[in-house]
């Protein structure tokens, strides 16, 4: 096992005026916590900052490390070497929740342990030198997490601070990004979107990640796990009643194309995982590492006597009469891939978990994302959203306000966080729920009274680049807001965590 340590000489303990007194620099590790200031120390070598780190998680049986550079005000000189400095690597996780959504957790680096970093106390010899970065280590594994943060707090004298340490995860499951850099007021894009970390340089799309080395009929999709049928076929029908399943079964025959035999007809939020919605024209990955997909899609997912599908060249949702050909692009493995769900996302409950945090405000955690949520839509409070309404917002501006008035409210509007977001379209819509008859389109146990109408997303229509993307949830479909329609108010659920 990997220890907490200095990977090069650090010269930040030198002798003061007196012979025996020496300038300490300590170090504490907790989960996701509060800022950092400093002050004026005597003309002498200490330590000024430290820059926040990530490192991807890992999946083998080495662990990586999060390594924090150590900046210093001057060079150490004169200084004895072999001074014992002795730095506190501890977790204190006050987050509310089954898995502490978005929150490291601390502890000893360990099979099955549950440990995201070791935090062991330790004992380090540093000898003379220029201070330049310590290492924190972090625990690989293969299950599926949303990123997670950890706090380095770090004292100097009377100087001190804290930083981030982002451990990102790089382990199937969760969403693809939007492919999106630029969000709703102008606010950087989150995870995928915008991290070196989780985009892989051959697509050229930050956000996705496909491997092209397989057969050449296919594509895996590294984010979500799935395997993709590289060609569509166009013209066929979804008669009333047919088995959706059995659509399919072509691909199945034999061997199994790709040597697979779970092929399917995909959910709405699977055909929306492959929109790069960075483009206009065309919003599928580019060529290279897919098929161009054009026109409009069936997805599994239907109405009473319509079928729900996705136009890959605008990727607006819209349920058409199944006895209209459109183009069909099967897809194999998930988590809808065996039994009766097969062909549907319905039913899928398990994956939410609410919690109450601050008096009756309440989160949701969603396992299948890794993304926690506000129970209730912005204005609205209380166990089942009543006590107050939900507030329309007409502008970017009132909903960028309203953001900010929760993050500053960490131990009330915020419910115990301080690091809410605006969701991406692919979040925000990850949460409809397009089986409800005559009902909501969204699960109302774990978000109740959610509003007959649109919610803003952070991510902007390509084409209309002042205009963002909205998910009405009265029905289930997705489309760009149209100009003018902020003057009819969109509300708003706020997000935290994902990857």
């Amino acid at each position: 096992m990997k220890q907490i340590h200095i990977l090069k000489r650090l010269g930040f303990i030198t002798q003061t005026a007196s012979a025996s007194a020496w300038l300490v620099v300590s170090f504490a590790l907790t989960a996701c916590g509060g800022g950092g200031g400093g002050a004026s120390l005597p003309a002498q070598a200490f330590v000024t900052g430290v820059t926040a780190a990530q490192v991807l998680e890992g999946s083998g049986s080495a662990n990586n490390l999060l390594r924090f550079v150590v900046s210093m005000n001057q060079s150490v000189e004169g200084g004895q070497a072999g001074v014992t400095v002795t730095f506190n690597a501890s977790s204190i996780t006050t987050s509310i929740g089954e898995n502490r959504t978005g929150w490291a957790i601390g502890g000893t680096c360990a099979p099955g342990s549950n440990v995201d970093f070791d935090n062991k106390i330790q004992t380090v010899t540093f000898n003379q030198g220029d201070a330049t970065e310590l290492t924190v280590t972090v625990c690989s594994d293969t299950v599926f997490e949303p990123n997670e943060t950890l706090n380095l707090t770090w004292s100097s004298g009377t100087a001190y601070g804290t930083v981030t340490g982002t451990i990102v995860n790089d382990d199937e499951g969760g969403l693809n990004g939007t492919g999106a850099q630029t969000t709703l007021g102008g606010q950087a894009a989150f995870g995928r979107d915008t991290n070196i970390l989780t985009t892989a340089t051959t697509d050229g799309a930050f956000g996705f990640v496909f491997d092209k080395t397989s057969a050449a009929s296919c594509m895996i999709d590294k984010v979500t796990g799935l395997t993709w049928e590289r060609a569509s076929t166009p013209g066929r029908t979804l008669t009333q009643g047919q088995d959706l399943a059995t659509t399919a079964n072509a691909a199945d025959g034999g061997a199994g194309l790709c040597g697979r035999k779970d092929w399917r007809i995909p959910t709405v939020n699977e055909l929306l995982s492959l929109m790069d919605f960075s483009l206009t024209g065309v919003t599928s990955i580019n060529a290279d590492a897919f098929d161009v997909m054009q026109g409009t899609y069936w997805s599994s997912e239907k109405t009473a006597n319509n079928q729900w599908t996705v136009t890959a060249n605008t990727g607006v949702l819209a349920f058409l009469a199944t006895s209209i050909p459109q183009t069909v692009r099967l897809v194999s493995g998930g988590e809808y891939s065996a039994g009766s769900s097969r062909a549907t996302a319905c039913n899928d409950s398990p994956r939410y978990k609410s919690f109450v945090n601050v008096g009756s405000d309440v989160t949701v955690e969603d396992k299948k994302t890794g993304l926690m949520w506000k129970q209730c839509s912005e204005g609205a409070t209380g166990a089942s959203c009543t006590v107050t309404n939900a507030t329309p917002y007409f502008s970017k501006e009132t909903v960028l306000k309203q953001l900010e008035d929760v993050n500053k409210a960490k131990a009330t509007l915020g419910a115990g966080h301080a690091d809410w977001r605006l969701p991406t379209v692919k979040e925000l819509a990850s949460l409809v729920d397009r089986c409800t008859i005559n009902n909501l389109a969204i699960n109302l146990a774990y978000f109740p009274n959610t509003q007959q109408a649109s919610y803003v997303s952070a991510t902007y229509d390509a084409s209309a680049p002042t205009l963002p993307w909205i998910v009405n949830f009265s029905g289930g479909e997705i489309f760009p807001l149209p100009a003018g329609l902020w003057l009819s108010g969109l509300y708003l659920r706020l997000v935290r965590a994902g990857q």
